[in-house]
């Protein structure tokens, strides 16, 4: 702990409010405003070798609801959170337009299967009638004209037929294309979930809204299963399996374990091929209850507990070209006591030789800086 003595500093006593900036990484300092120098002891204490990242939640499962072609929504049925079955409506849609095909097309329809029926008769008749027309005339009890009338009704009658059912298939085929018109618009849950995210609220939804295609209206998510996306630097790396213990800590929640066994988009560094392209993008997955997506979160990787390392600040240490410098406290002036160095974050570093715990060394800080507004 450094003595009150040592931030007197830091203290400036004025009558009017300021506003001040404290520059506190290590090897950075405000030009106008010159070190000051602090001692402070070396302190032995447990060190959670651990590495931090952010990165973003997203679902490991999940659902875009997409519509095929523009659409009116008159009215969503669901809200974000909502838990949703499969094949659950999701929105009233206007269907005015597919609406007046239907009414045209089904008594459309009902007109072309009697009109089939009919020739179908016709066709039967014609073709009883070609053959007694045609035993009559083998015993030379008829005409050879009524013989030809005979088989110019049949084939008559089997063009009406024809035509008839080539008309009948045009109005199905249309009506499987109002149906299909119909499929495309339908917005439902295609799985179990709940709803994520939705282009609109519907609580604050006034009047219609218009879809495009393509558009995304909802995302349905399967609770229980996330995943973390991160981005590591090259200073981020980690040998697959290094790292053991992993946590995903997000606003408001307890932290929670993820999965390392591997980390799936790591690549694996080895004597023989230790490089890689930078940042890599890796993924972690972990279960939870119900969560907003898109939230940020921390990933922590954690190797273990180091005991009792001796820790001195990071801007306590003078560095020179292979070596490493402490300033003892009480020491004579300039004088620098070599150190070596191991493990190390953005604030402390551990000293492996050369200093004992207790002794005091000097570290540089910056005053704040005084700006007038």
């Amino acid at each position: 702990m450094v003595a009150n003595r040592d931030l007197k500093f830091m203290r400036h006593a004025t009558s009017r409010p300021v506003f001040c900036l404290l520059a506190v990484a290590a090897g950075f300092h405000a030009p106008s405003a010159a070190a000051q120098s602090v001692f402070v002891p070396a302190e032995a204490r447990d060190v959670v070798n651990s590495i931090s990242v952010t990165g973003r939640v997203v679902p490991a499962e999940s659902s875009e609801i997409s519509p095929a072609r523009d659409m009116v929504i008159s009215k969503f049925l669901v809200v974000p959170g909502e838990t949703v079955k499969k094949g659950q409506k999701l929105a009233e849609i206007d269907i005015t337009s597919v609406a007046s095909e239907l009414k045209y097309l089904k008594p459309y329809r009902e007109v072309a299967a009697r009109n089939v029926q009919l020739t179908e008769i016709n066709l039967k008749v014609a073709q009883e009638r070609l053959e007694r027309t045609t035993t009559l005339a083998g015993k030379g009890i008829v005409k050879g004209n009524d013989l030809d009338r005979a088989k110019g009704d049949a084939s008559s009658a089997r063009r009406g037929y024809e035509q008839s059912l080539a008309q009948l298939a045009e109005i199905e085929n249309k009506l499987k294309e109002v149906d299909q018109k119909l499929a495309e618009i339908a917005l439902v849950s295609p799985q179990d979930g709940y709803v994520a995210q939705m282009a609109v609220d519907p609580r604050q939804m006034t009047g219609i809204y218009r879809a495009r295609s393509g558009s995304v209206l909802a995302r349905i998510d399967r609770p229980g299963t996330y995943l973390m996306r991160v981005k590591m630097a090259d200073r981020d790396f980690l040998r697959l399996g290094e790292f053991p213990r992993c946590e995903v800590r997000l606003p408001y929640t307890d932290p929670l374990p993820c999965a390392v066994n591997p980390p799936s988009g790591i690549p694996e560094r080895s004597p023989q091929s230790v490089s890689a392209v930078f940042p890599v993008s890796a993924t972690f997955k972990f279960t939870a209850r119900n969560i907003p997506m898109g939230i940020e979160g921390v990933l922590k990787l954690a190797a273990g507990t180091a005991q009792k390392r001796l820790l001195i600040p990071w801007n306590a240490v003078e560095v020179e070209p292979g070596k490493t410098f402490v300033r003892k406290k009480d020491a004579e002036k300039n004088q620098r006591t070599e150190v070596r160095l191991g493990w190390r974050d953005g604030y402390h570093v551990e000293v492996l030789d050369g200093l004992k715990e207790g002794e005091l060394v000097e570290a540089k800080v910056w005053p704040p800086v005084k700006v007038k507004i």
